[in-house]
């Protein structure tokens, strides 16, 4: 079984670091199939920030817009703030619900955000 090419980076700041991570991935990444029809890049990605609380910690050339954009961005995938669109079938998928109500095969939901804080923490689920 092959998948996309694991690849490491590092850095002081959260900004450098996410800066060659999308380099990195654009050259040495693996070309994946996207459910939006379109060809992409792919890699799984160790991203090690020595310095986490440096700035920037925003890099303003992957900004798709304003910062006002940006936290619009951090509402949605934090707070679920457009989680109703999946459910009117305008979207097939919000990050949030991912993230915090992943649906499994059998309907089951997890919180993979609460699992993974308990896997770190050393806590039992």
């Amino acid at each position: 079984m092959t998948g996309p090419p694991v690849l490491v980076v590092e850095g002081k700041g959260i900004a450098e670091v996410w800066e060659k991570a999308v380099e990195r991935t654009w050259k040495e990444g693996g070309s994946a199939y996207t459910e939006y029809d379109q060809w992409s890049k792919d890699a799984t990605m160790l991203m090690v920030v020595t310095d986490p609380l440096s700035e920037p910690r925003i890099h303003r050339g992957g900004l798709c817009g304003s910062l006002s954009d940006l936290a619009k961005y951090v509402h949605e995938v934090v707070d679920g703030t457009e989680d109703y669109l999946v459910h009117e079938g305008k979207r097939p998928y919000e990050y949030h619900e991912r993230l915090f109500g992943y649906t499994l095969p059998d309907g089951n939901k997890v919180d993979q955000v609460d699992y993974i804080v308990s896997k770190l923490s050393g806590s039992k689920l």
